[in-house]
């Protein structure tokens, strides 16, 4: 089940990878497993690749499984790597000291830009790094000993072993969450887990948010601890303060808070003076939020609602609307959003300077109605669009089921710190695009 469902997301993460960097690809035979090439390269509908060569520019892979193997050139595209597939591993050599550390690099697999990602399992090994972004949805994710990412993370997946280390900040959103010893975040961590266990290092702030959170001994917060969950058991030491909320809240003998601690639980706690070196505040946790919790049910009932409806009045009165929908090609996803971006921009300004200049007011306020339709009809469209395309390519399940449970996803994204606020940007405009495209 988790397999499917994350193959849902394709077309959403599609959004994000046309929107941070638009490039076009050149078609190369899909024979050949060694490939040299200067500028990019497009791969589709292969039973394997193995990549053991230079490339010079963008990659754009759909394949079985895809390794990229430091032989010979050294396995190394020198910009973005965007890539469907169901198996993907950046390939190293290293060799490992008696305890299992990473010893030396001999060789590694290395990505000068973005890597844009979407597989059953992505693994980056040890020693191997990815110099820009990486965005990745996957059911499994390890990130290796001494592997780097240069910029930020993002990524969403079932299951996450980070014992690499990480430059910028890191998203993720999982089912479980492992971070060993050997991880490192150098800036913030935003989780939101199912289960998490935490070891290693973070350099400034974490936010957690979790089932059940572990933190181990040998785990560091060098800034500000934020958790909730419903079970906590901290170990390890925050150098600034903690914000911890749970059911039930455990202090490990070695824990350690430098800064304040600001609590919130069932019952009081008797604590050490050694864990907290500043100051202790205590609030009894609300077990129910009831006000808050039938907000967000009202929400989401109200968006599906309102997507499903849209959804079959375009299948009753605009079947030619709905077929344009269904059939609709990968790659159109970047023409749909050139013209969600221009509509998306373009029209308030038009409407700012018919106002500034005082000449078509009326004007400016149809331009602004019509504005707050696109607006209004987008999300819908999106929804209804991608739900459309995926029962053309997974006809397992009737399409209105994809667009509850793509209504489903889209909305548990917009919690995502940061990303969901993103994503459902992506999604306004790309719906705003696919309305201005069947329009012609």
């Amino acid at each position: 089940m988790l397999k499917s469902k994350f193959k849902l997301f394709l077309f959403l993460f599609s959004a994000i990878i046309l929107l941070n960097s638009i490039v076009f690809a050149t078609d190369i035979s899909t024979t050949e497993t060694n490939i040299t090439n200067d500028g990019d390269i497009y791969i589709e509908n292969k039973e394997s690749t193995e990549i053991t060569k230079m490339i010079l520019g963008n990659a754009f892979i759909s394949t079985k499984d895809f390794v990229l193997s430091p032989h010979e050139e050294g396995g190394i595209i020198t910009g973005d790597l965007f890539i469907i597939a169901d198996n993907v591993s950046l390939k190293s050599d290293v060799t490992y000291t008696t305890d299992n550390k990473v010893e030396t690099v001999n060789i590694s697999s290395k990505i000068f830009g973005n890597a844009y990602i979407i597989t059953d399992k992505f693994t980056l090994e040890p020693g191997s790094s990815i110099e820009g972004d990486l965005y990745v949805i996957a059911k499994e994710v390890e990130l290796g000993q001494s592997s780097v990412i240069y910029g930020n993370a993002f990524i969403c997946s079932d299951k996450v072993n980070l014992s690499g280390q990480i430059a910028g900040n890191t998203y993720v959103t999982s089912e479980e969450f492992t971070m060993t010893y050997n991880g490192l975040i150098l800036q913030d961590l935003y989780l939101n887990s199912s289960n998490s266990t935490l070891s290693g290092i973070i350099r400034r702030n974490a936010f957690l948010k979790s089932n059940d959170i572990i933190t181990n001994s040998d785990f560091i917060v060098y800034s500000n601890l934020n958790a909730e969950a419903k079970s906590i058991e901290l170990s390890g030491e925050v150098k600034e303060n903690a914000k911890l909320v749970g059911k039930n809240i455990y202090f490990g003998s070695n824990a350690s808070i430098l800064g304040n601690l600001d609590y919130s639980t069932k019952n009081e706690l008797e604590l050490s003076s050694e864990l907290v070196s500043g100051k202790t505040n205590f609030s009894k946790l609300k077990l129910f939020n009831f006000e808050k919790t039938f907000t967000k049910i009202i929400s989401f009932a109200s968006l599906v609602i309102y997507c499903i409806s849209f959804y079959f009045i375009i299948k009753k009165f605009f079947n030619g609307f709905m077929d344009k929908l269904s059939n609709f090609k990968t790659l159109d996803i970047l023409k749909f959003l050139g013209f969600g971006v221009l509509t998306f921009v373009i029209l308030p300004l038009i409407i700012a300077l018919l106002l500034f200049i005082r000449v078509g007011s009326l004007l400016a306020f149809i331009i602004l109605a019509i504005y707050i339709l696109l607006l209004t009809l987008s999300v819908p469209t999106f929804i209804t669009g991608f739900s459309e395309f995926i029962h053309s390519k997974f006809d397992k399940i009737p399409s209105w089921l994809y667009v509850i449970m793509l209504s489903g996803i889209l909305y548990g994204l917009s919690f995502i710190p940061y990303a969901g606020s993103i994503i459902v940007l992506l999604g306004i405009i790309l719906g705003i695009g696919i309305i201005i495209n069947n329009l012609k």
